[in-house]
């Protein structure tokens, strides 16, 4: 066995500080660092730790490196009123080896933003972004999927509901993949209607359009309650398809309470 010295340097450095920091509004920074190295050697001996952190558990930021291979990390983690975050990333010999982000921004207006990313060995495997908006009884949403297994897929959205009804129009726009969808349901105390159609295309081919309608209705006739449910789902040119249901049954009319009096005591 022969052993060989493959590095020359005169000392070790020892770094360690811890601080804190009060001075943002919103976090109190604590700040810890532990750095350990060889000046002036020909290889890279560092280790280091570097943490900061808020004591309220709402922030956090890590960065360490290791000598072996290289090896670098983060991690960073934030959740403040207005924004919320998690994000890491893992390196080594100067390359990507994985990488996530995920964050989530809002305000007080009802709009959040969100996005999401996901790497490994420089491929983006996920790439999210989007955002949903919602205002009274409106709400409007929309995104953009992207990866490097399949082609952009393209999310729109709006729903809106008032006391008795709800609107929805729904479209996915990708290149094998599109659809397009619309509905609106009303209801009040006796009866429900349903209308609904919804659009697709498949690897460019022609579009085909599927129709639904629906309606729902309770009542009374004499002693009889009646139940009316009629259903029809149409593939334009294609196919249509009805179910229709009624119940009648017997209800128990109310019967009035009278009260007996006796001789000479007025009723």
């Amino acid at each position: 066995m022969n052993l060989a010295k493959t590095d020359v340097f005169e000392k070790y450095s020892l770094v360690y500080t811890w601080s804190s920091d009060d001075t943002k509004r919103d976090l109190a920074l604590t700040t810890l660092r532990v750095a350990l190295d060889t000046p002036d050697s020909f290889r890279t001996h560092r280790t280091s730790l570097d943490l900061a952190y808020d004591g309220s558990h709402r922030f956090l930021n890590l960065e360490a490196q290791v000598p072996y291979r290289q090896l670098k990390t983060s991690l960073r983690y934030e959740w403040t009123e207005g924004k919320k975050q998690l994000k890491g990333d893992l390196r080594t010999m100067g390359r990507n080896v994985g990488a996530v982000n995920a964050a989530l921004k809002s305000d007080n207006s009802g709009r959040y933003e969100m996005a999401a990313q996901a790497s490994y060995l420089d491929v983006q495997v996920l790439d999210w972004t989007g955002s949903l908006h919602m205002q009274g009884t409106k709400a409007s949403a929309g995104g953009k999927l992207e990866s490097f297994f399949h082609p952009p897929v393209q999310f729109s959205g709006d729903c809106h509901a008032s006391r008795d009804a709800v609107t929805v129009s729904a479209s996915v726009d990708s290149t094998p993949f599109s659809a397009e969808l619309t509905g609106h349901v009303r209801k009040n105390r006796d009866s429900l209607v349903l209308k609904g159609e919804a659009s697709y295309s498949a690897h460019g081919q022609e579009w085909k359009v599927v129709g639904v309608n629906g309606k729902y209705a309770a009542g009374a006739s004499g002693t009889l309650d009646k139940h009316n449910a009629f259903l029809s789902i149409e593939v334009v040119a294609i196919l249509t398809v009805e179910f229709s249901f009624a119940l009648k049954r017997p209800f128990a009319p109310s019967i009035p309470t009278s009260r007996s009096s006796s001789p000479g005591t007025p009723s």
